[in-house]
């Protein structure tokens, strides 16, 4: 493990199949590029990453603390461990992921640590997208844009026709999909996801809001990111 470090920085982790970037300053992802797959009628390699705004990143969770995070790498054999954590005068939030070499789950906890004297109340989102980035297939007879699912019940619309937001309770998982990939969130720690309006686009949005007591904490566990080719099995 190496000391906290801070950093506007990319924090990019590579393993065979594909990079992931970090937001240096937010904790957050800022892209994933899958080297190892190169589309017939593309040019590029598949990238997930938020091209509408070329600061923003593509999978954010705001837990309460929006930038100013530290951050360290811990490798442990095929896992490596990137956790960052941000303090203010309230709360001490982290969020620690962990990318394991030819596995395209990627585990996240997220906790939020009540620091002050007071009860505060943390509403945390997490925002994917817009859009799925570059290089991915776009077939005009084959879906591609946001989704999300509760049991039982599959929610989704092509981005740029969203106008007002699609809701579903106590869901399961969301993303943007294409033909051949998926990057979503699998949780059931939230309220509601959301297809919400994004400019031209479109993103896919889960909600969850919590009280903490003075020297509380809230941990999201649990739950994971999927980012690469469709495994159908591993959303089920």
């Amino acid at each position: 493990s190496q000391p906290a470090a801070k950093t506007s920085e990319p924090v990019v982790v590579n393993t065979s199949s594909y990079n992931i970037a970090f937001d240096g300053d937010t904790g957050d992802i800022h892209y994933v590029d899958f080297h190892a797959y190169k589309l017939e009628e593309e040019s590029i390699t598949p990238k997930f990453i938020n091209n509408i705004d070329k600061y923003g990143n593509y999978a954010s969770i705001n837990a309460g603390i929006m930038s100013g995070y530290t951050h360290t790498v811990d490798k442990r054999g095929d896992d490596t461990v990137v956790t960052f954590t941000g303090e203010n005068d309230q709360l001490q939030v982290t969020k620690s992921y962990t990318v394991t070499d030819k596995n395209y789950l990627i585990p996240v906890e997220v906790s939020i640590r009540n620091v002050s004297q007071a009860a505060v109340s943390v509403h945390v989102t997490v925002v994917i997208g817009p859009d799925l980035g570059d290089g991915f297939d776009n077939e005009k007879y084959v879906y591609n844009g946001p989704m999300i699912y509760a049991d039982g019940d599959l929610e989704k619309k092509k981005a740029a026709d969203v106008k007002n937001p699609i809701i579903l309770s106590e869901p399961l998982w969301g993303g943007y999909t294409s033909k051949y990939f998926l990057f979503a969130l699998m949780s059931q720690s939230f309220e509601r996801a959301e297809i919400v309006k994004a400019g031209n686009s479109a993103v896919t949005q889960f909600a969850a809001s919590y009280t903490i007591q003075p020297g509380g904490e809230v941990k999201i566990a649990d739950t994971s990111y999927f980012a690469g080719p469709k495994y159908y099995d591993t959303l089920k």
